[in-house]
């Protein structure tokens, strides 16, 4: 600021900076919430993000409220479906058409990213795996949100939040010596799992500028919950002892503890 109270040609040049995915257009074709929040985090950052949605029915997350029995009438607002699809476009398609995939293909010609973490065998019934799409666009980053990894024996089983929470072991550090292990409320490692895909996406698009190339990047619910018991883990390699599960009502030090 200047004295005389104009504003600085440097201050008024970053108002009006771009975002920083600005000009990247992302083609979401998702489910629930681990491949529509990592849009979502694109989309927060000034990408064009159009979501496909599958027709009939579109997203589960539209029926996400009579799924969960809450009981709310019908007409209600689904909070949940906004809160995870929010700055994006979107089109219904009914992908078993031939013509559908036809409009997915034009949509990828010319986009820089693919978000999806449905199934390979959808993926394969649509024509729309990383091997399809990558003929169609070379420089496309394809990211793909899995349950339980892309190798390993496990990899391809259908997995929802509660499944990485238990395959990772993060449910063994809920609860106390008293309780059961208990399901951690908030679905952790969709969230976080969205934010590795974002930030793969992200570091994907910095190595296009280098290469030329396109490439795909991947993320699950399995590795998210393995990364949030990052400190257990750490200390289990280096003791070869698992962490203690405490009992809450007469911890070390009262002020480290969950009440």
């Amino acid at each position: 600021m200047t004295t005389s109270g104009t504003v600085s040609p440097s201050v008024e040049s970053s108002r009006k900076q771009e975002s920083p995915l600005s000009g990247i257009r992302a083609i979401e074709l998702g489910a629930f919430q681990q491949a529509p929040l990592a849009a979502r985090w694109l989309a927060e950052a000034g990408a064009e993000v159009i979501k496909i949605e599958g027709l009939p029915g579109g997203d589960p997350t539209r029926g996400v409220q009579t799924m969960v029995g809450r009981g709310r009438p019908a007409d209600s607002h689904n909070w949940i479906h906004e809160y995870l699809n929010r700055n994006k476009k979107s089109v219904g398609l009914y992908l078993d058409n031939e013509r559908a995939r036809e409009v997915v293909y034009k949509l990828v010609r010319n986009s820089d990213v693919f978000v999806t973490n449905l199934r390979e065998p959808t993926l394969e019934k649509w024509g729309v795996t990383f091997e399809a799409l990558a003929e169609v666009n070379p420089r496309l980053i394809y990211a793909r949100g899995t349950g339980l990894g892309t190798t390993g024996a496990e990899a391809g089983k259908p997995a929802l939040d509660m499944i990485g929470q238990a395959r990772s072991g993060l449910l063994s550090v809920v609860g106390d010596l008293e309780s059961f292990s208990m399901k951690g409320g908030l679905s952790p490692c969709d969230k976080v799992s969205s934010l590795q895909l974002a930030f793969a996406v992200s570091l994907a698009l910095v190595a296009r500028e280098r290469t030329g190339r396109g490439q795909k990047v991947d993320a699950s619910l399995l590795g998210a919950g393995i990364y949030l018991l990052a400190h257990e883990m750490q200390y289990f390699t280096g003791t070869g002892t698992q962490t203690a599960v405490v009992n809450r009502k007469g911890v070390a030090n009262p002020l480290r503890n969950t009440y």
